[in-house]
């Protein structure tokens, strides 16, 4: 006799468990986190600010004669915003990198203007966090998911044709707004199509640390920030295929009374995964219906993650992570371009260093579970981060101080990347289904705090 059906888990189980339709699910929708991780920290590469020169109102020379013989003994132009007691009537970049601060001469005067576009970028993802939380309720996590998508890359070619200043700090805004709706659906949404043993191992594909590396590696190719942003929407795009394959959310349909659909969804996932329909899944999501129809009146909100001392505990101990961890992942990697040596490496070795830890945290999550590797994680990234303190303001020789710093660096961003990943998964074990949404909502406003707060901190240091 078949076991009855009682959970939307146990509907998934009846029809195929982690099958085929599980792994394509996956793919497409883990495949966008390339191109939109790419397009997050397009800034750590289009806010380099490349070497120059200050030509002084008394020059009487050609600009370029006068910056190189000034600075005959170096390759590099000297960054200073005064010539003596004479302002600069030009600033002369170095060629071979074109970035937005040689573009409108975002130094000196205008320097805050660089911290300033990222801030606002992550102020759009912040505010994308908080609209897709309420949007997801509205629409459905499908659409809501690749209006996300399709936002973000076209607000990408677009800021890749801004005439000024202002008009590209606006569309990063947009993207920002795009990025901040696609992470925020992108982990529940997973979640709802994947039985409780494997809903760690999405977060562990190395799709947003490629995203970042190829950037690196096509900006090395192309040093220009436009084409990094036109490359970056024209690899956007195409993502948002999935919506043609991907099904809404089981239990989103359910909610919403749409119960045929839902059974509609669980009949393909039957298919793909080749086997027949489950048998009292119709009665589950009729079951959710009801419930939904009797509890109408008691609406979750943000304020019942903070309901009763545990809540108001786990809540504010996790959300405070997320804002620490999003401002030190964002800070160091907006912070690339301070790093020695060749900027295209920083980035390239920034990214994919959380790879094997990823690989090696994989293995382990079973065994030791969430919470101790994300201790030891945590511990290894903050010794690194006072390793960092401690070289700079004790080692003297400068090229050994360098090398020490740019491995403590990398090696930090590693291991707190890795670390973020399992305060992810705790995050969405930790709430019951009914709040799951409203936690990672809630998670995410508080890591784009973090990321608001990351560049201008960063100009204070």
């Amino acid at each position: 006799m078949a076991t009855k059906l009682k959970t939307i888990e146990d509907v998934l189980e009846a029809a195929g468990g982690n099958g085929r339709f599980q792994v394509i699910f996956v793919l497409l929708l883990t495949l966008p986190r390339f191109p939109i991780m790419w397009t997050m920290l397009e800034m750590s590469f289009a806010n380099f600010v490349p070497q120059w020169c200050c030509v002084p109102e008394a020059n009487t020379h050609d600009p370029h004669d006068f910056c190189y013989s000034k600075n005959s003994n170096s390759s590099m132009f000297s960054k200073t915003c005064q010539n003596s007691t004479s302002l600069c009537v030009q600033k002369l970049f170095a060629t071979g990198i074109n970035s937005v601060a040689n573009e409108w001469e975002l130094v000196c005067e205008r320097k805050w203007m660089l911290p300033l576009t990222t801030s606002v970028q992550m102020g759009g993802v912040l505010a994308g966090a908080f609209l897709a939380g309420l949007l997801v309720d509205l629409i459905g996590r499908k659409k809501t998911f690749y209006m996300s998508i399709v936002l973000c890359g076209v607000c990408n070619i677009i800021a890749g044709f801004s005439v000024n200043w202002e008009m590209f700090t606006v569309f990063r805004f947009f993207i920002g707004l795009a990025i901040g709706g696609f992470l925020t659906v992108l982990n529940p949404y997973l979640m709802e199509f994947l039985t409780p043993s494997v809903r760690a191992l999405p977060g562990l594909i190395p799709a947003s640390q490629l995203g970042p590396a190829l950037m690196a590696l096509t900006a090395w190719r192309m040093p220009d920030w436009q084409w990094v942003h036109w490359i970056g929407g024209v690899i956007t795009i195409p993502t948002a295929l999935g919506y043609f394959f991907i099904p809404e959310s089981m239990r989103w349909l359910a909610v919403k009374g749409r119960v045929g659909e839902a059974e509609e969804v669980v009949q393909q996932i039957a298919k793909w995964n080749r086997k027949p329909p489950p048998v009292g899944s119709l009665e589950v999501f009729k079951t959710i219906a009801a419930m939904e129809e009797t509890t109408r009146t008691q609406t979750y909100t943000y304020i019942h993650l903070y309901k009763g001392w545990n809540l108001l505990k786990k809540s504010f101990i996790l959300q405070l992570l997320w804002c620490i961890l999003s401002m030190s992942a964002y800070g160091v990697s907006f912070s690339t371009a301070a790093l020695k040596f060749n900027l295209y490496v920083n980035i390239f070795v920034m990214n994919v260093i959380s790879i094997p830890f990823a690989a090696v945290l994989s293995c382990i999550l079973h065994k030791w579970g969430r919470k101790k590797p994300a201790i030891v994680l945590l511990c290894i990234s903050a010794a690194c981060g006072f390793g960092n303190l401690i070289s700079f303001s004790t080692v003297t020789d400068t090229y050994t101080r360098d090398i020490i710093i740019n491995a403590l660096s990398m090696l930090f961003r590693g291991t707190q990347t890795t670390a973020w990943s399992c305060i992810g998964i705790i995050t969405n074990e930790t709430y019951p289904t009914v709040m799951r949404g409203l936690a990672s909502g809630a998670a995410n406003v508080a890591a784009r705090i973090g990321g608001v707060i990351a560049p201008f901190a960063l100009n204070l240091a």
